[in-house]
């Protein structure tokens, strides 16, 4: 059996990486990231915290390579619920735009490049207000969804 070239658990790593506490900013008035959790989770001792959460994924075979592209969500927790409505909603609005612009410096990860595959990009691709439950836990969040490109070279792939 050929060994795939492609790490799918460095690219959340590196995802995640993009929301790690002192990485991302930190909005007026909010608290500053406490935790990343790109390989999931089964409680959340401190908040605001990330998770990435794996949805789907394509691949399309090329002549050289494979294009790879998943979609990965990030969903910041923001607070037990249920929370006061207003200061919620004051928050959500406050760490939005550090959301969609976590990764504007990552766009262009290069995770990878040197081993026959390269996380290409991961862009914003859409977002919405959440409910999130995190091993019963009931959280407000952000959900915020990505699409991640992902090359794979051919010539690691034949046996």
């Amino acid at each position: 059996m050929t060994v795939p070239a492609f790490d799918f658990y460095s690219v959340c790593s590196a995802l995640g990486s993009a929301f790690a506490p002192g990485t991302i900013g930190t909005p007026t008035s909010e608290s500053a990231m406490r935790a990343v959790y790109p390989h999931g989770v089964k409680s959340i001792p401190a908040y605001p915290a990330i998770v990435l959460q794996v949805s789907h994924g394509e691949v399309v075979g090329n002549s050289d390579n494979w294009s790879h592209k998943a979609y990965i969500d990030a969903i910041l927790l923001l607070s037990k619920r249920p929370g006061n409505p207003v200061t919620v909603e004051a928050s959500r609005q406050r760490w939005l735009p550090y959301m969609l612009s976590a990764t504007e410096t990552h766009l262009k990860l290069g995770v990878g490049a040197q081993t026959g595959w390269e996380l290409k990009s991961a862009m914003p691709i859409g977002w919405e207000w959440a409910e999130v439950n995190v091993d019963d836990d009931p959280f407000d969040g952000i959900r915020v969804h990505y699409e991640v490109w992902i090359y794979e070279t051919m010539s690691n792939l034949a046996p």
